[in-house]
């Protein structure tokens, strides 16, 4: 160990350690180069940072290592940043430097034990807390870096903006049903989300409205937020479905319109006399004038006339009733 120390210390005198060196400590020619000792004694301290030499009068004389390049440091990566935001780093601890070390940055600025921050370059010391903040990128999925430098030795603080996401949540439209033939059917707004980036917005069999705007049917882009309504054209046949589709980035939604049923058509029905046709009687008929259909009133004094209405484009009947001739006595007197 003495040899060893013995070396460090010729090092040290020569200047060769890789070390800032400073000067002997003392007043002595041995101290300021102006004259030789006999070293008696020689100590390193366990740090290695400071030597102690004692020579024969009894004078001890102390040498110390200025270190001013730290241990390496390193600050923690960021990503998903939002676009354009302030990104404040981890703090690191100077360490390993026993005199001010020099300071600055690049791609952002810098702050120590807490204060301000700044971009202007500064010196540290050992134990001293060290952050950094940039502002990350405008853009999607990109890195930027603010660079530290403290006594030749760099770090990288990097911050990642999040991935473009154009894929919105799922939509739907309230389908319609019992619409009028060859009608303009509006849907109900749905709302944009799930978006953080302007996404392609198209449609099929239709037209679509965005925030309240004109109906169109030519391709665009909407943005988280937006409102859109589809407008279409239902069937000219009774009874059919009509879908228009809007796609959103990649994500689909049907508008869906049914026309209204066709109209029941009813069977038509004929006007038939019923059983008082053709009956001889001695008033007027008050029932079984018709079989189907329904009876006018009865006309005459004997014979009795009416007709049987028939329906949904049914025929009517002509049914009439004979008076009856009542069974009559007659007597004849004798012949004069």
């Amino acid at each position: 160990m003495t040899t060893l120390r013995f070396l460090t210390l010729s090092l040290l005198l020569f200047g060769t350690s890789a070390h800032a060196v400073d000067s002997w400590e003392g007043s002595t020619p041995f101290a300021t180069g102006l004259g030789n000792r006999v070293i008696g004694a020689l100590a390193v301290s366990p740090d290695s940072m400071t030597a102690y030499a004692g020579t024969g009068s009894g004078t001890v004389f102390r040498y110390v290592y200025s270190d001013a390049v730290p241990d390496a440091f390193t600050f923690t990566a960021q990503t998903g940043a939002a676009l354009n935001s302030v990104a404040t780093s981890n703090a690191i601890t100077v360490a390993g430097i026993n005199s001010a070390a020099n300071i600055g940055i690049a791609g952002g600025t810098y702050s120590v034990n807490g204060g301000a921050y700044t971009a202007v370059a500064g010196t540290v010391n050992n134990g001293d807390t060290v952050t950094l903040k940039q502002t990350s990128s405008g853009s999607f999925s990109t890195l930027t870096t603010a660079t530290l430098t403290i006594g030749g030795v760099a770090g990288a603080f990097d911050v990642t903006t999040l991935a473009a996401d154009t894929t919105p949540d799922p939509f739907s439209f309230t389908a319609q049903t019992g619409a009028a033939l060859n009608s303009v059917a509006t849907s109900n707004a749905i709302t944009v989300a799930g978006i953080n980036s302007a996404a392609n917005i198209s449609i099929a069999g239709g037209t679509y409205s965005v925030n309240g705007g004109g109906y169109t049917a030519v391709a665009g882009t909407v943005n988280n937020g937006d409102a859109v309504a589809v407008q279409q054209t239902s069937s000219a046949s009774h009874s059919t479905l009509t879908t228009a589709t809007l796609t959103i980035g990649s994500v689909a939604g049907a508008f869906n319109v049914t026309t209204v049923a066709a109209p029941v058509v009813a069977s038509p029905v004929h006007g038939v006399c019923g059983a008082a046709n053709g009956v001889a009687a001695s008033s007027a008929p008050s029932a079984n004038r018709c079989a189907t259909g329904s009876s006018s009133a009865v006309v005459g004094s004997g014979p009795w006339t009416w007709s049987c209405y028939g329906s949904d484009g049914g025929s009517n009947a002509s049914c009439s009733t004979p008076l009856a001739l009542l069974n009559q006595t007659v007597s004849f007197g004798a012949a004069p």
